[in-house]
């Protein structure tokens, strides 16, 4: 099982590294966005931000680039 579990830390951690890269690029998109746009460039990062901290609170994983 230690395999398993190892393997299961390693995804969670790429997909939350991920949802971070995408955050920072809907914060990038919103510094270059016209006043409509930029709305929605921070409703995205906020709303991707929830869904890293949901992920890991769901998962209980900690990752050591955190």
């Amino acid at each position: 099982m230690p395999f398993r579990e190892e393997y299961a830390k390693r995804i969670v951690c790429a997909v939350l590294a991920n949802i971070d890269n995408w955050r920072d690029r809907c914060l990038e998109i919103e510094q270059h966005a016209n006043p409509g746009n930029k709305v929605r460039a921070l409703s995205l990062a906020r709303d991707l931000e929830q869904c890293r901290v949901s992920l890991q609170r769901l998962s209980g994983v900690e990752c050591d680039d955190d």
